[in-house]
């Protein structure tokens, strides 16, 4: 028999990480034209082309991302009782990089 069998497991004791997000316009959406976003996570930076576009319900729009990563599209809806995007993160997790930062650009009054 082993001596480690009859240790009972040793708990997480790791620190949540803090995730610090960061979001700036390079130039607003208007007319239906492009504006630029720069979301930055971690020291990390991603720039997105943002455009409004039509939603029933509130507030829509969709990032498409420029670079290396360029042509990959979010769509996001912020609505009055939430919010939602289509990416991998928001599905996975409930919350986005790209809502929080629209959400705080509306809140703001920059969009």
């Amino acid at each position: 028999m082993s001596i480690l069998a009859n240790r009972p497991a040793k708990a997480n004791t790791r620190k949540p990480r803090k995730v610090v997000r960061t979001v700036r316009f390079g130039l607003a959406p208007f007319d239906r034209k492009l504006g630029i976003i720069d979301v930055t996570v971690n020291g990390r930076t991603t720039s997105y082309f943002v455009r409004n576009i039509s939603s029933d319900f509130s507030r829509g729009f969709s990032l498409e991302k420029s670079g290396p990563d360029a042509g990959e599209v979010s769509h996001v809806l912020l609505e009055q009782d939430g919010r939602s995007c289509d990416c991998k993160g928001y599905l996975r997790h409930g919350h986005c990089k790209h809502t929080d930062a629209l959400l705080k650009l509306v809140q703001l009054g920059k969009l």
